[in-house]
């Protein structure tokens, strides 16, 4: 029989990393609020601010898609299996840091 506590540890910390990485998302979105009051006071409605607005879309674009959309609600389960099946020791399972590293390597070519 394993201990209760023991078994309950993976999880805990999982969420403690979930919490962080929330807890990131919401100071990103504050510091973009303070950015957004600090160039309009700057820039004010010229044509100036315009571009800065066009500028940021892209960004922001790919903020929603790969950060906190798609990438990570695909790319979380499966590195989770992974690192279980590899904890469990069964031979035919992947690397999940070689894994990991080659998402983020193909996204820092993208």
């Amino acid at each position: 029989m394993s201990d209760p506590q023991t078994a309950s540890t993976p999880r805990r910390a999982s969420g403690r990393s979930a919490l962080l990485v929330g807890a990131g998302v919401m100071l990103s979105r504050l510091s973009g609020l303070i950015r957004e009051f600090v160039f309009t006071g700057l820039l004010g409605t010229k044509i100036a601010a315009d571009a800065f607005r066009a500028a940021l879309q892209i960004p922001g674009l790919l903020q929603n898609v790969l950060g906190e959309g798609v990438l990570s609600a695909s790319f979380v389960p499966v590195y989770a299996d992974l690192t279980e099946r590899k904890e469990r020791g069964e031979e035919d399972a992947e690397d999940p840091d070689a894994v990991a590293g080659t998402i983020a390597a193909l996204l820092g070519l993208v």
